[in-house]
């Protein structure tokens, strides 16, 4: 993809709201749904995580950094945790 083309699209990837919960509904094993319900969030006290992507221009197309992780024989993007305050 053309990189300028790329940054017109940034606000609107930005301001895209995310399938999150309905996205890991469809996905999760039956098992972790039951204890999903059950779940009190505010006793649990997740940590928040984040995945950045660096993206940078190549003969003016746009181009992914790719790091990879060897994680329990998978590749993974890698995410980095946001620490707790």
């Amino acid at each position: 993809m053309d990189f300028d083309a790329f940054l017109a699209l940034v606000p609107k990837i930005i301001e895209a709201k995310l399938p999150d919960d309905v996205s890991h509904q469809k996905m999760a094993p039956l098992e972790r749904m039951e204890i999903m319900k059950n779940l009190d969030l505010e006793k649990a006290n997740p940590r928040k995580a984040a995945v950045m992507m660096l993206f940078y221009p190549k003969n003016k197309k746009a181009h992914l950094v790719s790091y990879h992780k060897e994680y329990l024989s998978r590749r993974t993007l890698v995410s980095n945790r946001i620490p707790r305050r």
